[in-house]
């Protein structure tokens, strides 16, 4: 891939993960938005349905994903 082409092509991130500082020893309830995906605008109405059959959550991004 060239330079030009990873800064353009369409991003995604995931909030699916556990919180680190919650002590809480039931590692399972410590997920925060468990499923939930964020996508770049850019993404295809395609993908975002096939990710909303598989059950996630769909959040939409305009601006840089990761950067806040």
């Amino acid at each position: 891939m060239l330079p030009d082409q990873c800064v353009t092509v369409p991003r995604f991130a995931t909030t699916h993960h556990q919180d680190s500082f919650d002590p809480n020893p039931d590692r399972e309830s410590t997920f925060k938005m468990a499923g939930s995906v964020i996508l770049k605008e850019t993404f295809g109405s395609e993908i975002k349905q096939d990710l909303r059959r598989r059950g996630h959550t769909i959040q939409t991004a305009k601006s840089y994903i990761g950067r806040r």
